[in-house]
């Protein structure tokens, strides 16, 4: 397998300011293309740091993006990922191994997390429900984060979509926007009150046909689009919504606690004296925890504010992004063995056996070429057996009849002289009788 080692990757931007931001200072400095500097006159504070690649407030949204076309990162990562797809059953198609690029599938899901709940942005809601306009978690089923050792990471009851083309995850994306909780602020009419993550699902299988048979590996990857909601304080969010109901402190709670979790999360990944990495302590880092220390590549995008009025959401967002810098990941193939190709080889086989045998038991022949084996391998046992049998009662003659002359030996051995010469085998006799009877 292929692997690959690297640390995260941050971008930094500075997002342009707000009509009711031009009154205060500017403190976010980007110095150059890698450099950025955050300091407050007020304070007399300063913070600098290095990224991979920072973009100041002046920046253009072609500049941003690499492109005049101005489409954002999902609508053009879904384009090149089906663009990709495409090319490959093109190729497959052309050559003379058609299906040789064998099935791919890709599947979407879009859900956020909203007061430490996760709920299905693609999911519809019950029947009979009252929509609340200010609260859209009404009506919404809560979904919880499961571990499986095959699947992994995953959501049950979670609605899964395959997709075919871009404008099809465009409207489901927007469909998603829609069901997902806002709320007006000072800063943003339509400030999010939720995490939100998007996520691609691609199976590549093998083809079916011969070449299953040589190989049966099946690929998979996942792509996660997080948006995280920035952190706020009581004191500037709260504002009066439409209709004279005010932002719920218990949303400012969960995001800024999920928040929290994350950083604990991100600080025991760069530690290596950690012992435990807190990924159960909220559902944002449960459901994260393949995309921080686990078999992925990670690109983190912090945007900050360029006033002076924000700097303590910058500083933190940038301390953030520092030890998110210095986390090391190494990524490897997912790939694991199809078990369906696998089976369905196996089940070809036992098919195969059984036409052969119902062949040969038709015929007779087999039957009794089966039989006639049996009967000489039952022969070939009994005369071994009997060869056996035969040894050893040879030897336990021989056993007796010396037996019987060791005493005529040894009689015989007594009535010679035993200083005789002319009686050499007196005592070779003798020697003979002794090694009998030992």
């Amino acid at each position: 397998m292929v692997s690959t080692s690297s640390n995260v990757r941050v971008l930094a931007r500075v997002r342009p300011a707000q009509p009711q931001e031009y009154q205060y200072e500017q403190a976010t400095e980007a110095l150059e293309a890698t450099h950025i500097r955050l300091s407050s006159s007020s304070t007399l504070q300063s913070y600098e740091s290095v990224y991979d690649c920072v973009l100041p407030d002046s920046a253009s949204q072609a500049q941003v993006y690499g492109q005049s076309s101005g489409h954002g990162i999902v609508p053009r990562a879904v384009h090149e990922l089906l663009q990709a797809l495409e090319q490959r059953r093109s190729a497959a198609c052309g050559s003379a191994a058609a299906g040789a690029a064998g099935e791919s599938k890709l599947v979407l899901s879009y859900l956020e997390t909203y007061n430490d709940r996760l709920y299905d942005l693609l999911q519809p809601y019950k029947p009979g429900s009252s929509r609340d306009p200010c609260r859209l978690a009404v009506g919404k089923t809560s979904l919880e984060v499961r571990e499986d050792p095959l699947a992994g990471t995953h959501v049950p009851n979670l609605l899964y979509v395959d997709v075919q083309s871009s404008g099809q995850v465009l409207q489901l994306v927007a469909a998603g926007n829609c069901n997902r909780a806002t709320a007006h602020t000072d800063r943003n009419q339509h400030s999010s009150r939720s995490h939100a993550i998007l996520q691609f699902w691609l199976e590549q299988r093998p083809p079916a046909g011969a070449a299953a048979a040589r190989d049966s590996t099946v690929v998979r990857s996942k792509l996660n689009f997080v948006d995280l909601t920035g952190s706020e304080r009581w004191g500037k969010a709260h504002t009066e919504a439409e209709g004279g109901k005010s932002c719920d402190v218990s949303e400012l709670t969960s995001i800024n606690n999920s928040l929290s979790a994350l950083a604990q999360v991100v600080a025991a990944l760069t530690d290596r004296s950690a012992k435990h990495v807190p990924y159960r302590s909220s559902r944002l880092t449960h459901l994260l925890q393949d995309s921080l220390g686990g078999n992925c590549c990670t690109s983190l995008i912090v945007t900050l504010a360029p006033c002076a009025d924000a700097f303590q959401e910058s500083l933190a967002t940038l301390r953030f992004a520092d030890r998110a810098r210095n986390i090391a990941n190494r990524a490897v193939v997912n790939s694991a063995h199809d078990t369906d190709t696998i089976l369905a080889l196996k089940e070809r086989e036992i098919q195969r056996l059984r036409v052969l045998l119902a062949s040969y038991a038709s015929a007779g022949g087999g039957l009794r070429s089966l039989d006639s084996l049996q009967q000489q391998q039952q022969q070939q046992q009994q005369q071994q057996l009997g060869a056996e049998g035969g040894q050893g009662g040879a030897e336990q003659q021989c056993v007796k009849e010396d037996q019987q002359q060791e005493p005529a030996l040894q009689s015989l051995a007594l009535l010679l002289p035993p200083s005789s010469p002319s009686t050499p085998f007196a005592p070779q006799a003798a020697g003979a009788a002794q090694s009998a009877g030992q």
